[in-house]
């Protein structure tokens, strides 16, 4: 019988008990969207026969990611994203064999990524974008013929990404899911080294009631007229080769083009995820009233359902 324990989304502070680890027959473990701190028990890696996933994402966890992870062989999803977790990754982390999909985002994490990540055969989804690695992109990503997604971005790598396969972009779907409402901030992109860093900041939120798409009229003194479908065409219907990066699930930044030909960036927010409201709050905050040469400039913002 499969054995379930889900706590997610709720107010749970402190630390993970270690005696966790003696539910011998939990398949699946959900801790995500908590207050819990402290750094992942040892003895919960080793005692639990974790076989479907893992879900630890937007908590106050800390420390490193211990070596007892690659004890967890039959489990397909990991997801430690968004929390406070540093050092390297562990060389055992390659012993997941039947991983399917590894979110390790929003973290501390530095060094290289290591080469017994090459065991990860059938991975399909590997996020690690919003930390502090670094190296040489590894070739063995090359063989990872399953992979969707990935997503590097925002770390100090260096060097070609090996994928032999690239998706597709013309489909009608597009990258956004239906019925999702989303809060589309426009921002110019700037250049200086290499990849530009792309923050904006948005000053309407839209009504959930309302189901027609709005521009802002006054957002400073440029004023720029965008809609939901000028951002659609200029995305490439939000390809995922267009997408620059990721934070978390409810916020990634795409590269666009108008028709006028500027290139700009244009930064999505799913406000039906938990935590992106106070994403947003937070970034508008800081950004309006800051002024540097290395912020960019807000062009405008639009609001809508999709």
């Amino acid at each position: 019988m499969s054995i379930s324990l889900q706590l997610l989304g709720n107010n749970l502070n402190g630390s993970i008990p270690s005696s966790l680890g003696k539910c011998h027959r939990l398949l699946e473990l959900n801790l995500a969207q908590n207050n819990l701190d402290g750094t992942i028990p040892q003895q919960l890696l080793i005692g639990l026969p974790l076989s479907i996933y893992l879900y630890f994402q937007e908590n106050r966890f800390s420390g490193s990611l211990p070596v007892e992870v690659g004890k967890l062989k039959s489990l397909r999803v990991i997801d430690i994203l968004d929390n406070m977790l540093s050092g390297e990754f562990p060389n055992s982390l390659g012993g997941c064999e039947n991983l399917e999909a590894l979110h390790l985002q929003g973290n501390f994490f530095k060094g290289p990524i290591p080469s017994s990540m090459s065991a990860l055969r059938g991975i399909q989804e590997l996020d690690l974008s919003c930390n502090n690695l670094s190296g040489e992109i590894p070739q063995f990503l090359e063989s990872f013929v399953f992979l969707k997604n990935l997503n590097l971005s925002f770390n100090q790598f260096w060097g070609e990404v090996h994928i032999k396969k690239l998706p597709t972009c013309k489909s009608k779907g597009g990258g956004l899911s239906h019925r999702m409402k989303v809060m589309i901030s426009l921002v110019s992109v700037f250049a200086a080294i290499g990849i530009a860093m792309v923050l904006s900041v948005l000053f309407l939120f839209s009504s959930r009631t309302k189901r027609k798409e709005t521009t802002l009229s006054n957002f400073g003194d440029s004023i720029l007229q965008v809609s939901f479908t000028d951002l659609f065409k200029a995305t490439d219907e939000f390809c995922s080769t267009n997408l620059i990066g990721m934070h978390g699930w409810f916020e990634s930044v795409y590269k666009g083009v108008l028709d006028d030909g500027r290139v700009v960036a244009v930064k999505v927010f799913n406000m039906i995820q938990r935590g992106a409201s106070k994403s947003f709050i937070a970034e508008r905050e800081a950004l309006r009233n800051i002024r540097h040469r290395n912020l960019v400039k807000i062009i405008s913002a639009c609001s809508s359902i999709y």
